[in-house]
């Protein structure tokens, strides 16, 4: 008993020691991330995609429902995006790589833009993993940060 806690407590350690300074719990790993001071609140929100990421958005949906947040409704993409929302588009002339994404939250706005539904989707769940919930931290707070990866 006393050796298998010992293992654990270094284990733990070890993990500790090597993980590095500023990186966020998310995978796949992300490329560029600038931080802010302020929060988006998910106490209220709404879902906004345009017609080539509206499957994006029901994805973002149910995944924002079994952490018991309110996201039955997804809303058409308008610009400028209103205050609390979630804003889903694709736009080809970010990256030539599909998978690239870029992921905006600020105080007023989440925007996720994708050059493809590959990247839309890896936003997507960015995002997800950044939610306090999906920790099981029952917080209404979303750190602002901007997040580029693919």
């Amino acid at each position: 008993m006393r050796s298998t806690v010992l293992l654990i407590i270094t284990l733990f350690l070890f993990s500790c020691a090597n993980s590095r300074k500023g990186e966020l719990p998310v995978t796949p790993q992300e490329k560029e991330i600038h931080r802010s001071g302020s929060y988006f609140n998910l106490d209220e929100f709404q879902i906004y995609a345009d017609e080539y990421s509206r499957a994006s958005a029901e994805l973002l949906a149910l995944e924002l429902n079994k952490l018991d947040y309110n996201a039955d409704r997804i809303i058409s993409f308008d610009d400028p995006m209103e205050d609390h929302s979630i804003n889903l588009l694709i736009d080809t002339s970010l990256s030539s790589t599909s998978a690239y994404y870029e992921l905006t939250i600020k105080k007023d706005f989440v925007l996720i833009k994708g050059a493809g539904k590959e990247g839309l989707i890896q936003g997507v769940y960015t995002l997800i993993q950044l939610i306090p919930r999906s920790s099981g931290i029952d917080d209404q707070k979303l750190a602002c940060v901007f997040i580029k990866g693919y």
